[in-house]
């Protein structure tokens, strides 16, 4: 594996990772996805000793700075936004396999997308994070048709240039999530609407 980020972790820091993300091959995806998740969160959240006191990860991934929303937020605290993101595409396409095989089979690429995004942070490589970026936008713009690799593979040629452009990305999904945001505001109001209007009835 190749750090490759602008502020890369110290020596100890990224034999610590390497260790980290071999013995997180090794866990069984049918038994060991919430303790992918907790760890996840715990080296993103700063948790280890050995991340805590590097001042390079420290910096980069813990430092709190302003978000799209005028908050502070850390790095770290983004990226486990992000892989909680994967996991709403994850979600409908298991409830979407049509039985126990396929399901089991779901799981598996989804564990083993979440490993290949983790290592991928420390490579500056966020393929796996677009791919589910793309599908998380088919899905909350309503279009609910089940994108198979190739119907996939097509979205990403078309998102590729766009993808690449940070500063539009960084955009959209700002827009998206106040879409999101908006479009629960009117489901609530639809459903006060509907409990006061059966409530005079």
């Amino acid at each position: 594996m190749q750090f490759a980020l602008r502020v890369n972790p110290g020596k100890d820091a990224q034999s610590f990772l390497e260790s980290k993300i071999a013995s997180l091959k090794k866990l069984d995806p049918a038994t060991s996805l919430t303790k992918l998740d907790e760890e996840i969160s715990l080296i993103f959240g700063g948790h280890f000793d050995k991340l805590q006191k590097d001042s390079r990860f420290n910096s980069y991934f813990l430092t709190p700075r302003k978000n799209l929303q005028g908050e502070k937020a850390s790095r770290g605290a983004t990226l486990t936004g992000a892989f909680e993101m994967m996991a709403i595409v994850y979600s409908d396409s298991a409830k979407n396999a049509p039985d126990k095989s396929a399901k089991q089979n779901e799981l598996e690429i989804f564990f083993s997308d979440k490993l290949a995004a983790l290592e991928g942070v420390f490579a500056a490589d966020t393929n796996v994070f677009s791919r589910y970026f793309v599908r998380l936008f088919m899905l909350s713009t309503f279009h609910a048709e089940k994108l198979g690799k190739d119907k996939l593979d097509q979205a990403l040629e078309r998102f590729e240039e766009f993808l690449g452009e940070q500063g539009v990305l960084v955009s959209f999904f700002c827009w998206l999530h106040q879409f999101n945001l908006l479009n629960q505001e009117r489901i609530s109001l639809d459903l006060k609407k509907k409990s006061s209007l059966s409530q005079r009835l």
